[in-house]
């Protein structure tokens, strides 16, 4: 009877566990994010064109 009550529990944290969080494609690890994926390119897309920017300004040059 244990045995079947802690699988039980078990499997609801596992499911509480994949209901907020993902694999991550590149590690394979777990994460838990606090932001969509469409809101991280977005501001990691805002936060590239800040650096560029900054980089453009002291006229350091990239590769591009």
């Amino acid at each position: 009877m244990l045995t079947s009550c802690l699988s039980t529990i078990d499997k609801g944290l596992m499911s509480a566990s994949n209901a907020i969080s993902f694999v991550n494609p590149v590690t394979g690890k777990r994460e838990i994010n606090f932001e969509s994926q469409v809101q991280e390119i977005k501001r990691a897309n805002a936060q590239s064109k800040e650096i560029l920017a900054d980089l453009k300004q002291k006229k350091i040059k990239i590769n591009s």
